[in-house]
């Protein structure tokens, strides 16, 4: 049985949005194994209150010093002290890992706090290709219109060239 690093309570098993997670019922953490935030995160039933969560969305990315934020929690599972991290880069949402086992993690609010950063990186990856879409298109056209002109100039040069004279009004 895996034990809460902070308040050394039993860890109870939970479903949350798919995945079996692993609770502390006093301080409100998650651990979790590797593979069950990635399914969390891509997962779009969510089950908090969205106003509430509105002003984090829109906030800026916050740069977080690790180094005074290190704590060397012992990992839930084998003991061993975790490393601490920035999900995502830049989120200001701080996590620790254990090396041994892969396992995360989340002190009591960060699961939901991990989510808003993924909504808000995907609704910012929706802008801009709503934003750039018209002009990838034409850079999109323009390199198939120069690979075309490659293909045939590397094929058949000396057709190539008549081909193009033709094209032009036999010059």
């Amino acid at each position: 049985m895996s034990t809460c690093p902070r308040c050394n309570s039993a860890l109870t098993a939970e479903e949350y949005e798919g995945a079996t997670v692993e609770v502390c019922a006093r301080c409100g953490g998650h651990w979790l194994g590797p593979d069950e935030l990635r399914h969390i995160v891509h997962t779009h039933e969510a089950k908090w209150e969205e106003e509430a969560l509105e002003g984090e969305r829109e906030a800026p990315p916050r740069r977080v010093p690790l180094d005074k934020v290190r704590e060397n929690l012992p990992c839930p599972a084998c003991r061993v002290a975790m490393e601490t991290f920035n999900y995502a880069g830049d989120s200001g949402v701080i996590l620790d890992r254990c090396r041994d086992c892969g396992g995360i993690w989340l002190d009591g609010g960060e699961l939901e706090k991990v989510q808003v950063v993924v909504e808000a990186s995907d609704r910012g990856l929706a802008d801009d290709a709503h934003r750039f879409s018209g002009t990838l298109r034409q850079v999109e056209l323009r390199e198939d219109e120069i690979g075309r002109g490659d293909w045939l100039s590397q094929r058949m040069p000396g057709i190539s060239r008549l081909l193009g004279r033709f094209l032009r009004g036999n010059e």
